[in-house]
C-alpha cells in the first residue's frame, strides 16, 4: 500500500484515515438527501402528513367500533398496533426505493455518482441512514399522535 503525503494534512499517514474519509463520503449522501427533502413539498407530505392521516383514520374508525359495542373482542388495540407496524416496515422499503430511484431516475444522478469516490457501500450505507431517519421521524410522529388521541402505548 502507497502512502502519499499532502502538504499541511497530517491525518493522511493515519491508519485510520481511510475510514473517516468514508464517514464523510457516508455523511455528505446523507445530508444531500436531507437538503433535497428540505426544498420538496411532496417529500415533506410524504413523510409528514400520510403517516399521520393513517393513523387517524384507523384510530378514529377504532374508536367507532369501541363506542358502538361491536362483538371483536380483543381486536381494538391490535388495529392501532397494526397500523404502527405496517406503517414502519412500508415506510422503510419505500425509503431505500425512493432514495435510489431519486439518484438514478428521477435526478439522473447516476453519472455524478460514478465518477464520485463514493464506493458502493457507502452508497448504501448513506441511503440506509437516510431512510431510517425518515422512518424514525414519521413513526415518532405516528407514536405521539396514537398517545395522545387514542391513549395506544406502543413501547412499554
Amino acid at each position: 500500500m502507497t502512502q502519499v503525503a499532502v502538504r499541511g494534512r497530517r491525518d493522511s499517514y493515519a491508519p485510520d484515515a481511510g475510514v473517516t474519509r468514508s464517514a464523510r463520503r457516508i455523511w455528505s449522501l446523507y445530508k444531500r438527501h436531507a437538503y433535497e427533502l428540505s426544498h420538496s413539498p411532496p417529500g415533506l407530505v410524504d413523510m409528514l402528513f400520510w403517516p399521520a392521516m393513517d393513523l387517524l383514520l384507523w384510530g378514529l374508525l377504532t374508536r367507532y367500533f369501541v363506542q358502538q359495542g361491536t362483538d371483536i373482542p380483543q381486536a381494538f388495540g391490535f388495529l392501532l398496533g397494526g397500523v404502527l407496524l405496517w406503517d414502519l416496515v412500508f415506510r422503510s422499503n419505500l425509503g431505500i426505493g425512493v432514495t435510489f430511484l431519486d439518484d438514478t431516475s428521477w435526478t439522473h444522478n447516476v453519472l455524478n455518482l460514478m465518477v464520485s469516490p463514493l464506493r458502493p457501500i457507502e452508497y448504501l450505507a448513506g441511503a440506509v441512514a437516510w431512510s431510517l431517519t425518515k422512518v424514525l421521524i414519521g413513526w415518532t410522529i405516528m407514536l405521539t399522535i396514537a398517545w395522545t388521541l387514542f391513549h395506544f402505548v406502543a413501547i412499554d
